[in-house]
């Protein structure tokens, strides 16, 4: 890749795009089984995956990582190389993918209205940890506060993964 026609903003602008589908359903059709167990928690992150082994395999076959993850200048100068940031990026937008669809699937344990998800999943897609904090602080609240709390038994209560 490091020396092939294929332009990095390409693949970034692709892996960009393939997370919408996911995003939409998490956001919109929660209750949509495809959409929750398959699609949203394992195969758009799969593919996401499959991208960033292939991203990362390429330039540690080539040499061309320069850096490592010993410190934070070694990962400065890992980032260095586009690929390896795209990477990176692909990385994030796989596991922030994972990380909604989780958010997903306990809200439903929890009873947790869908509409006070959706600010927690619009937060975990832009800045994922603090959309997972954001979730876990509303979890806690409407526990403490309006006694929301998990289902007892549900055909849903096992993970989608």
């Amino acid at each position: 890749m490091g020396g092939s026609a294929l332009d990095p903003e390409v693949v970034f602008a692709v892996c960009n795009a393939l997370i919408l589908p996911g995003w939409i359903v998490l956001l919109f059709r929660p209750g949509w089984n495809f959409g929750r167990r398959i699609l949203c928690p394992i195969l758009i992150p799969g593919v996401l995956a499959l991208a960033y082994a292939v991203l990362m395999g390429s330039q540690l076959w080539q040499g061309a990582a320069d850096g490592g993850i010993e410190s934070l200048q070694d990962i400065s100068r890992l980032f260095d190389n586009n690929w390896i940031l795209l990477a990176g990026w692909v990385h994030y937008l796989a596991f922030d993918l994972v990380v909604g669809s989780w958010l997903v699937h306990d809200s439903r344990l929890e009873k947790i209205p869908h509409p006070l998800l959706i600010p927690c999943l619009v937060l975990t897609c832009l800045v994922g940890p603090f959309g997972f904090l954001c979730y876990v602080l509303l979890r806690a609240g409407l526990r403490r506060k309006l006694g929301v709390g998990p289902v007892e038994a549900e055909e849903d209560a096992a993970l989608p993964i």
